[in-house]
């Protein structure tokens, strides 16, 4: 149930803020994408918000 889940998010972006509003889960932030793919790996983590960015030609 996502709602008991530990989201993994990147320490001061938009998605940190947002989680923290929004709450109903725990909160972890780490400094970027290799720690969060860490904490998933370790079960620290259930789930990771994320931003994609694209670079066009």
């Amino acid at each position: 149930m996502i709602s008991r889940a530990a989201i993994g998010v990147t320490l001061g972006e938009t998605h940190e803020k947002w989680t923290r509003k929004t709450g109903g889960w725990t909160i972890r932030t780490c400094k970027g994408l290799p720690e969060l793919v860490m904490g998933l790996n370790a079960g620290r983590i259930d789930a990771v918000w994320l931003t994609t960015s694209r670079c066009l030609p």
